[in-house]
């Protein structure tokens, strides 16, 4: 865990110093996105203790982390990085 805030601090101060604010705050929104359903899906975990409402918690955060992370991350944005 330490390994990615280090990382993440690295990636604020290039995007930073090289003029590319607009791609790094993109980049961190995409990766913030999925923090709503996680936090959605723990909430539900913790308050309801069944099954019935956790499930379609967990399905959003699934279906969020793979499409942001998984699909517009490298096809649209890293991909709009450098070609």
């Amino acid at each position: 865990m330490c390994l990615h805030h280090i990382l993440t601090c690295v990636m604020v101060t290039y995007t930073y110093s090289n003029a590319l604010i607009p791609a790094g705050a993109t980049i961190m929104f995409v990766g913030d996105c999925t923090d709503i359903f996680l936090c959605c899906f723990k909430m539900t975990v913790d308050c309801f203790k069944n099954d019935w409402f956790s499930a379609p918690g967990f399905f959003s955060m699934l279906f969020s982390w793979l499409y942001l992370r998984m699909f517009v991350y490298p096809v649209y944005l890293i991909t709009g990085l450098y070609f």
